[in-house]
């Protein structure tokens, strides 16, 4: 294992020790209570730019630094944000949903918790997730043309950002097949969580995301050489 390997995978420890630990994850659990939007930015700026390194270093094969790595994790945190609003939408079609169905579901049953949590994810994935998945490319691809570099920035266009950025495998591989086939079972877990809990696995999902997208990038680079 590499000096970068044993990095990344001692700042993963230390990360999860933090939340798991009963003293700080009190702590936190209760700060997220207060402070969900906060949290949320600091969930995912640690835990998703951490998946966006290893999807770099399954891409190429080695560990780099990317460039505007302050801009990086600023973009993961607001997209914490996003998800700390839209989790408790996703979960308020419940009600509407399971009493206009046609089903008889015994309420609080492990059942109905599951059926609840996974209309939930499908909501999610499918209206609200693409919508952050966009923004959040539009970031990545602002922060790639000005190379990380503030002072650049405003000489960025949108329509450069929009040009640039991979439409079709962003809609094919990302939304319609990660998003879909991945994410909905793995966000109706998350949905089966206490409402404090949910932002943080989904961070943690996120990790999985980024070794995802590394993957599909190594591969894409392979069949292009070949």
């Amino acid at each position: 294992m590499s000096k970068n390997s044993i990095k990344w995978t001692c700042f993963f420890i230390a990360i999860t020790f933090v939340f798991v630990f009963p003293r700080t994850h009190d702590f936190l659990t209760e700060w997220t209570k207060l402070y969900p939007y906060r949290m949320g930015f600091l969930k995912f700026s640690m835990l998703a730019f951490l998946g966006e390194l290893l999807g770099i270093r399954i891409s190429n094969g080695e560990w780099i630094r990317p460039k505007g790595i302050i801009m990086r994790i600023l973009a993961w945190g607001i997209m914490g944000i996003a998800i700390a609003f839209v989790l408790p939408l996703s979960y308020s079609s419940n009600d509407l949903f399971i009493k206009q169905s046609i089903f008889s579901v015994t309420e609080n049953s492990l059942f109905f918790q599951l059926i609840q949590a996974f209309i939930a994810s499908v909501v999610f994935n499918i209206l609200l997730g693409p919508i952050v998945i966009i923004y959040h490319k539009l970031a990545e691809t602002y922060i790639e043309l000005c190379e990380g570099r503030i002072a650049k920035l405003k000489q960025i266009r949108l329509s450069q950002v929009i040009k640039n950025v991979d439409w079709v495998n962003l809609v094919q591989f990302v939304i319609l097949k990660v998003n879909l086939i991945i994410f909905i079972p793995i966000n109706t877990i998350v949905f089966l969580l206490p409402e404090t809990q949910r932002v943080l696995l989904a961070a943690y999902a996120s990790i999985i995301l980024g070794a995802v997208l590394g993957y599909k990038k190594r591969k894409s680079r392979v069949e292009n050489l070949n």
